[in-house]
C-alpha cells in the first residue's frame, strides 16, 4: 500500500492506493509493461471476485491505474511496480510519526483545501500529496522541523533506523495549540512565502529562491507560480497540473483562511 492511508494523512473517504511488485524487481516498469499486466492479468482475476467492480481504466497515464470499487463503497486504485510512490510514502509516514502535530495539520490543511475546492489534481487543482509537502515545508522553516535524508527511505533504504533518521525523531512541535499550528500554515503561505520565487523543497527544508542551483532540474522555475519540488523526482515540478485560474482562487483562498484565523475565525472545513 501506498498513500495517505498508510502514510498516515488519509482522512475519511480516503481511497486505498495499491501497488504490486514483483519480488525480482525493486525499480519501476515502463508504462507498456505496466499496462499488460494489469489489462491482461490482474484484471480478469479481479472482475471473478464478486466483490470488485472495474469503474475506470487509465492505462494512458504516466503510471497506469486500474481503479476499482469494492463492495460499492471503498474505491481502490490499483497500479504495477509502482516503486517510487512506496518510497514517498516511507518517507511521509516517519514525519508522521515525528509528533502527533504534524498529522493533525495535514489533515486540517487537507480538509480545508477540500472545502474550498482548491483540491484534487482532475480540477487542475494542486494534489493532496502537493498540500502534503507545504504543510512539512512550513514546519521545517517555521519550527526547526528535522529533515529528513529521502535517500534513507529508499528501497534498500534503513528507513527510521537509519542513524541519521533516529537522532532526529525526537523532535517535538514547540506550537502550543492545534489552532495555532493551523493559522501559523495560512499566515506562512499568505504573507511570509515568497510566492512564484520560493520552492517548497521538504529536500533542503530552508527557504531557497528558485534560481538555486539546486534546482537546476526543476521543470518552469523561471515561471513565477508556485514550486513545489517532489523529493525524489528532482525534475518534477508539482505545480505541472495547477490551473492558472486555479492558483488565483488557491492564493485567494489562502489569504482569506490566514485573515478569518487572525480574527478567530476557523477556515472552511474546520470550524
Amino acid at each position: 500500500k501506498f498513500g495517505s492511508v498508510p502514510n498516515g494523512f488519509g482522512t475519511r473517504g480516503s481511497d486505498i492506493d495499491l501497488t504490486v511488485v514483483s519480488a525480482k524487481s525493486k525499480e519501476d516498469c515502463d508504462g507498456p509493461v505496466a499496462v499488460e499486466r494489469l489489462r491482461d492479468r490482474l484484471q480478469p482475476m479481479l472482475q471473478e471476485q464478486s466483490g470488485f467492480a472495474v469503474v475506470q481504466e487509465i492505462y494512458g497515464a504516466k503510471v497506469p491505474i486500474l481503479k476499482l470499487r469494492f463492495e460499492e463503497c471503498l474505491e481502490v486504485d490499483i497500479s504495477y511496480q509502482n516503486v517510487r510512490a512506496l518510497r514517498n510514502t516511507r518517507l511521509l509516514k516517519a514525519y508522521a510519526s515525528l509528533d502527533p502535530a504534524v498529522q493533525g495539520l495535514v489533515i486540517a490543511v487537507k480538509l480545508w483545501a477540500k472545502s474550498a475546492g482548491v483540491c484534487g489534481a482532475a480540477e487542475r487543482n494542486l494534489s493532496s500529496y502537493a498540500f502534503t509537502l507545504m504543510v512539512i515545508y512550513y514546519l521545517q522553516v517555521d519550527l526547526d522541523m528535522p529533515c529528513l535524508p529521502p535517500d534513507a527511505f529508499e528501497c534498500q533504504g534503513l528507513g527510521s533506523e537509519d542513524p541519521r533518521v533516529a537522532m532526529m525523531m525526537s523532535w517535538q512541535a514547540s506550537a502550543p495549540c492545534a489552532s495555532s499550528l493551523v493559522w501559523g500554515f495560512f499566515r506562512f503561505y499568505a504573507s511570509v512565502f515568497a510566492w512564484g520565487r520560493e520552492v517548497v523543497s521538504v529536500r533542503l527544508g530552508r527557504r531557497s529562491s528558485r534560481g538555486d542551483d539546486r534546482f537546476k532540474r526543476l521543470p518552469h522555475r523561471s515561471v513565477a507560480r508556485i514550486h513545489i519540488e517532489d523529493p525524489y523526482e528532482l525534475d518534477r515540478n508539482l505545480h505541472c497540473v495547477l490551473g492558472s485560474e486555479q492558483e488565483e482562487k488557491l492564493i485567494a483562498a489562502v489569504r482569506k483562511a490566514s485573515a478569518g484565523s487572525e480574527r478567530g475565525v476557523p477556515p472552511v472545513g474546520l470550524g
